[in-house]
């Protein structure tokens, strides 16, 4: 499906590494024999095609889409990515940077 399109449409895709979770695209229907229309295009960036054909193959329950894993374009439903995107966490390190204070006494003790 996705290589032949890409293929017609002269996308260079064959230093890319893909993963299709299939089970999760068989859950809503669309399995490797899905027909995919796409109209002709030529000369457009990767991310661009890879959303127009995600577009199109998508089903009305569920959106499909990409995300970037170590250099391996993985293609899986919304849900499914959300799993591959790392979270942002944020923690006061302060205490880490800041150098520490010393308290000196001016309190004589004789």
């Amino acid at each position: 499906m996705a290589e032949e399109l890409f293929n017609q449409n002269r996308l260079d895709v064959h230093d890319k590494m893909f993963l299709v979770m299939w089970r999760d695209l068989e859950l809503i229907g669309i399995d490797k024999d899905t027909l995919v229309q796409l109209a002709p295009l030529s000369d457009i960036p990767l991310k661009v095609a890879l959303k127009l054909l995600l577009n199109a193959a998508a089903s009305r329950d569920a959106m499909l889409d990409y995300t970037v894993v170590d250099g391996v374009i993985v293609i899986a439903t919304r849900p499914t990515l959300s799993k591959f995107d790392p979270e942002t966490r944020v923690y006061d390190v302060t205490d880490l940077v800041q150098p520490r204070a010393e308290y000196r006494s001016n309190v004589n003790t004789q």
